[in-house]
C-alpha cells in the first residue's frame, strides 16, 4: 500500500486532468462496479464539490438497463481491469446514446475497454498501471491508487496530498493507525455477525467499500446509513437484533458532535467502535478508506478467512462472466434517431408526439434527393478533423472521398475558427494539384484563401475598433486572464481555456461581458476547444457567397453545408441554418434544416464519412442518396 500510494502521489497529473477537463461544465454519471463503484462515488462527490454540477452514481447494469434514448450528462467510467463485459457494455451504451463526453479511467493499459474508448471521438482516456501489478479479490491497491489520483486531480491549485502513506495516517503503519483511531471494544465488534456502519458525507465511500468487502468475502452482514437516515427507522434493527449486531461509526470533525449524540442514545449492550479520523478533508477521505481495509482484515482474522483469497466457487466465476442481454439497436431506423436528436435539442419531454417532426424530416429528405450540388462547405474541427487528429489533419479515408468530388469539378471549402495550422495540415494530406481549388475560410470566415496561398491568413494582432473595445474589457476580467489564453486577430478574439472555466460556462461569462458592452455586430460563438468573439460581418456563411462568385455557382442553393456545432451558440449554428445543411453532432431545434441523419452513435468525422459515402457523383455536381431505411 505504501508503494502504491507513493506511485499515485508522484504521478504527473497532466494526463488525468486533461481527461477529466471536458467533464467540468457538465453534470455527470459516474459508473463503476466492485471496487470501482467506490471510486465512482468518490469521483461524484469531488465533481459536485469542485464544479457545483450534479453527479449521480450507477453500476454498469443500472446504466445500460435504463431505457435511455438520450442524455445531456457526461459519463465518467472507472475500471481497474478494463475487460469485464459489464463495463464494456456501459461504454458501448454511452457511445450509442451520444453522451456529450465520455471519460474512461482504466487501471490496465491496452485492454478492450481502452481500445473502444480510443475509437470514440467524443471521449478521453486515461490509462495507468500500478506497481503492485494485478490485484487480489478485493482490489485494495488499485482502489487506493485511483482514490489518490482522483483526489489530486480534483484538488484546488497548489494543494496536494501528504508525501507518504505514513503522513496520511499520521502513524508509522496501518496497524498502528487502526489501533490508535479505534475507540471502543474491537474484539466484541468483529465477533458480531451484523455490522451497522454509520457515516458522514466524507466517509460514505469508505462505508460503501466496507460493505462491499465484508459481503464479498462473506465476513459479515453489513448495513450502512448516514447519521440522520439512521434515525428514520433503521435504528429499529437494534430493537430486535441487538444481540447479534455491532456498530462502527466513521467520525470526522464535521460530524463528530452528531456522532456522539447519536451513539449516546443507543442500547449499552450493543458494542460500538468509533473510527476517529483527523487531518484535512482529502486526508480524512484516504484515512477512512484505509480504515475500512484494516477492519476487513480483522473480521477475516476472527473467522480464519483471507478476504483477498476467499476461494471463489465455480458458480461465482460463471456469474462474473455473465453478459447483459444486448439492447436491441435502432441503428437502421435513422429517421427515428434523427427525430430524437431534434426533440432533444428542443427540450421536448420523452413521449411528446413527434408527427410534425417526422413530416418536416420527410420534406428535408425529399429536398436532398431532388437537389444536385455544385459546392460543399464543411466545418473543420469535429467534422473533417477529429479531436485526436487535430494536429495531423483529416483521416486518409475522408481525404479520398473529397478528392473524388474535386476530380469531378466540385468546389470545396472548409470553415474554421483556426488559422494557418489548418492550411498546413491540409497541405500535408491533400495532393498539391488540388490546393488551388480547395478553399479555407479562416477565423470563422473572415479571411478566405486557397490551400496553396501561404500568405493567408492575415495574422495581424490589431483588431478592428469594435473588437478592440471588447479585447480591453476581457483583459480586465481577472478570472478570464487567470484561466484562459487570449489570442487577438483582426476580426476575431479567441479565448482558449487552460483551467476549470471551459465549455458553456466560459461562453456564458464572455457573453455577459458582451451584453454589458453592447457593441453592435460583435458575437461570441463556441467551438469544441475555445470561444471566439467575432467582429461585424464575420460568418462561416461568407464562404457560400464566396463560392457563388468564384466557382460559377448560380446560387447558394447548390451548396451543401456540413458541420458539428449546430446548436446555438455553437460556431456552426449559422452555417447549418442554410436550407441544405447536415450536422455531424449537435443539432438546432429548427425542424426545417440542420438535421443529423447519421446512424445511431455515429458522430464527428465518422458521420461526415457516412454522408459523403451517400453521394452520387456526376461531372461537376453531386447529390445525396440516402438508403430506404430513411424514407
Amino acid at each position: 500500500l505504501g508503494e502504491t500510494y507513493h506511485w499515485a502521489r508522484t504521478q504527473d497529473l497532466m494526463q488525468i486532468q486533461e481527461a477529466l477537463k471536458p467533464l467540468l461544465n457538465h453534470s455527470i454519471l459516474a459508473i463503476g462496479s466492485g471496487g470501482s463503484l467506490t471510486a465512482a462515488h468518490l469521483a461524484a462527490t469531488l465533481h459536485e464539490i469542485r464544479t457545483g454540477n450534479p453527479a449521480r452514481v450507477f453500476t454498469p447494469f443500472e446504466f445500460t438497463g435504463t431505457n435511455r434514448t438520450r442524455t445531456s450528462d457526461a459519463i465518467l467510467l472507472i475500471s481497474a481491469g478494463g475487460r469485464n463485459h459489464d463495463v464494456l457494455g456501459a461504454l458501448s451504451e454511452a457511445i450509442r446514446i451520444e453522451s456529450p463526453w465520455t471519460t474512461v479511467l482504466c487501471g490496465t493499459p491496452r485492454t478492450p475497454l481502452s481500445k473502444l474508448a480510443q475509437k470514440n471521438e467524443y471521449g478521453s482516456l486515461y490509462e495507468y498501471s500500478i506497481p503492485s501489478g494485478k490485484d487480489g479479490f478485493l482490489a485494495t491497491n488499485s482502489l487506493l491508487a485511483i482514490y489518490a489520483l482522483l483526489l489530486r486531480a480534483y484538488a484546488a491549485a497548489g494543494q496536494d496530498l501528504p508525501n507518504t502513506l505514513a503522513d496520511v495516517l499520521d502513524a508509522p503503519n496501518l496497524t498502528s493507525f487502526y489501533e490508535r483511531s479505534s475507540i471502543g471494544n474491537l474484539a466484541k465488534l468483529v465477533g458480531k455477525e451484523t455490522l451497522l456502519v454509520l457515516y458522514g458525507w466524507e466517509t460514505k465511500g469508505a462505508a460503501l467499500d466496507l460493505e462491499s468487502k465484508l459481503t464479498e468475502a462473506a465476513l459479515a452482514r453489513v448495513q450502512i446509513s448516514d447519521y440522520r437516515n439512521f434515525g428514520h427507522g433503521r435504528h429499529h434493527w437494534l430493537a430486535k437484533r441487538r444481540g447479534e449486531s455491532g456498530i462502527l461509526a466513521l467520525s470526522t470533525p464535521d460530524d463528530r458532535d452528531l456522532c456522539k449524540r447519536t451513539l449516546a442514545l443507543l442500547p449499552d449492550e450493543v458494542p460500538v467502535v468509533v473510527a476517529d479520523l483527523s487531518g484535512n478533508s482529502p486526508q480524512r477521505l484516504l484515512q477512512a478508506l484505509l480504515y475500512a481495509y484494516a477492519i476487513t482484515a480483522h473480521f477475516g482474522a476472527a473467522r480464519a478467512i483471507d478476504p483477498g483469497r476467499p476461494n471463489v466457487p465455480e458458480f461465482g466465476r460463471k456469474l462474473y462472466h455473465l453478459r447483459i442481454r444486448n439492447r436491441r439497436s435502432t441503428g437502421n431506423d435513422i429517421c427515428s434517431i434523427a427525430v430524437q436528436r431534434k426533440t432533444r435539442a428542443s427540450k421536448a419531454p420523452i413521449g411528446v408526439p413527434t408527427e410534425s417532426w417526422v413530416l418536416r424530416l420527410r420534406e428535408q429528405l425529399g429536398f436532398f434527393r431532388d437537389q444536385y450540388f455544385k459546392g460543399l462547405v464543411l466545418d473543420y474541427d469535429g467534422t473533417l478533423c477529429s479531436a485526436q487528429n487535430r494536429i495531423k489533419g483529416p483521416a486518409p479515408d475522408l481525404i479520398a472521398l473529397l478528392v473524388k468530388l474535386l476530380d469531378s469539378g466540385i468546389s470545396i471549402a472548409v470553415a474554421t475558427g483556426r488559422g494557418r495550422s489548418v492550411r498546413e495540415a491540409l497541405q500535408q494530406c491533400l495532393p498539391e494539384k488540388y490546393w488551388r481549388s480547395f478553399w479555407i475560410g479562416y477565423y470563422n470566415g473572415s479571411d478566405i484563401g486557397n490551400v496553396g496561398e501561404n500568405e493567408k491568413p492575415d495574422r495581424s494582432e490589431n483588431p478592428v475598433e469594435s473588437l478592440g473595445i471588447v479585447c480591453e474589457d476581457l483583459r480586465c476580467d481577472t478570472v478570464l486572464t487567470d484561466t484562459c489564453k487570449l489570442s487577438i486577430r483582426r476580426n476575431q478574439l479567441t479565448i482558449e481555456p487552460h483551467s476549470w472555466l471551459t465549455g458553456s460556462a466560459l461562453w456564458l461569462r464572455i457573453q455577459e461581458r458582451l451584453n454589458c458592452l453592447d457593441v453592435p455586430g460583435v458575437r461570441a460563438v463556441a467551438s469544441t476547444h475555445s470561444v471566439d468573439v467575432v467582429g461585424p460581418g464575420v460568418s462561416k456563411r461568407n464562404l457560400l457567397s464566396f463560392l457563388v462568385v468564384h466557382s460559377d455557382i448560380a446560387s447558394d442553393d447548390y451548396i451543401l453545408c456540413i458541420g458539428d456545432r449546430g446548436r446555438w451558440p455553437g460556431n456552426d449554428h449559422e452555417l447549418l441554418s442554410h436550407k441544405y445543411a447536415l450536422s455531424t453532432d449537435e443539432v438546432s431545434s429548427d425542424p426545417y434544416t440542420g438535421w443529423n441523419l447519421a446512424p445511431e452513435g455515429c458522430r464527428g468525422t465518422r458521420a461526415t464519412f457516412f454522408y459523403l459515402e451517400q453521394t452520387e457523383i456526376l461531372q461537376g455536381r453531386f447529390r445525396l442518396l440516402f438508403k430506404d431505411s430513411m424514407k
